[in-house]
């Protein structure tokens, strides 16, 4: 098959129609191929940005690129799976190439699709997964701790889904707008603030185009833990999370403050939810002496103590869970889940209430900035599955 008829079978796929903004970016660096693309033209020729787009203040270029990466990843770890020739965007440029995924062994580490896309280099991610080797090759793989066991059932795919917030842009306009209870274009009229901008600069478009980071940094930690423990997983983003996927496998969502209300259905399962906008911890029945929600305490505007919530549930189908990180400063449960001085606490608060396999556990973290001061389980509430 020529090169051009397997680009259209990839654009032509289901994961590619339901996301546009990558389809048309896809096919144009395709065709571009053979020339030396800038930030600049991609954003002007492609994303819509204006003449007077600057790359250096605006990310949207290397967002949407990166972005592209994952779902050429995931197309090829699902409806692509058996393809021979595969497009990729090699780590720092901006072009795509076709060429035969390299012969790997079952057993070996680099077998497992790799997650180093927060990697600044290809270099870089090389160095890290030769020293990967030697350390297996020295140490063995290293094993999933028992809790992990009881959250990520080995042998089973899991997908982590990161959250892509819905703005609302007016394109003759250098405004973005977003109000963090407005996850869908249907619920524009919901908002009062949006409503005053429409009445003012007309219809917006809609635009997802960036991931929050710190829920990034937590997917991108998870994953490289799990992969490296045999537990193969796919980072998403939560629009190319649809129903078929969600039913089909296991499934591992980062909310936020700015993110919850967008799954909503999926949260409406737990009892600990954040509260829209305001990253509070809300507790939907509050059991004797509980409280009905988790305070913060800011201690300097960076410094604060604050709850975050892990529930692991039933999943839409019967042969799958659902696992939901809340918190507004998710990498906090990643280095409880994959820290050997944290997890231990989490298995006996788990171990003490009788080990069930559906659960809700809230902790309480406080930190400095982006620096985690500590961590700890604080109150655990059995789920009991309702099928």
């Amino acid at each position: 098959m020529e090169e051009s008829e397997l680009l259209e079978q990839v654009a032509n796929s289901a994961l590619f129609r339901k996301a546009p903004s990558s389809r048309e970016l896809l096919l144009y660096l395709w065709k571009q191929r053979d020339t030396a693309l800038s930030e600049y033209a991609i954003g002007v020729d492609v994303l819509g940005r204006k003449p007077d787009f600057d790359p250096k203040t605006d990310a949207t270029v290397r967002v949407q690129v990166s972005r592209l990466r994952l779902r050429l990843k995931e197309y090829y770890a699902n409806e692509g799976l058996a393809a021979q020739r595969r497009f990729s965007i090699p780590a720092g440029a901006y072009r795509l190439e076709c060429s035969e995924p390299l012969p790997v062994a079952p057993s070996s580490p680099l077998a497992r699709p790799a997650r180093r896309w927060l990697l600044p280099a290809l270099a870089t991610g090389l160095a890290i997964a030769v020293a990967d080797n030697v350390r297996l090759r020295w140490r063995g793989t290293p094993t999933l701790h028992p809790f992990l066991v009881r959250l990520f059932r080995p042998g089973h795919p899991v997908q982590l889904i990161v959250p892509v917030p819905l703005f609302f842009r007016w394109p003759t306009q250098s405004l973005v707008a977003r109000d963090f209870r407005v996850n869908t274009a249907g619920q524009l009229t919901d908002s009062p603030h949006l409503n005053k901008l429409v009445a003012e600069l007309g219809s917006p478009e809609t635009t997802q185009l960036y991931t929050v980071a710190s829920d990034t940094l937590a997917a991108a930690a998870l994953s490289r833990h799990l992969e490296e423990r045999g537990v193969p997983n796919t980072v998403i983003d939560s629009p190319a999370a649809t129903v078929e996927l969600l039913s089909s496998r296991d499934t591992a969502v980062f909310v936020g403050p700015g993110t919850s209300a967008q799954f909503a259905d999926l949260i409406a399962g737990a009892n600990f939810y954040l509260r829209p906008g305001t990253g509070q911890l809300i507790n939907r029945q509050p059991q004797p002496g509980e409280p009905v929600s988790f305070a913060t305490t800011s201690h300097s505007p960076v410094h604060v103590t604050s709850h975050a919530a892990l529930a692991r549930l039933p999943g839409r189908t019967p042969d799958t869970h659902l696992l939901l990180f809340s918190s507004s400063f998710n990498p906090a449960l990643i280095t409880l889940l994959t820290s050997p001085s944290h997890i231990e606490a989490m298995e006996q608060i788990h171990e003490q209430n009788g080990a069930p396999p559906f659960f809700e556990i809230v902790v309480q973290y406080e930190r400095n900035g982006d620096r985690l001061l500590r961590i700890q389980p604080v109150l655990f509430r059995t789920v009991q599955p309702t099928r």
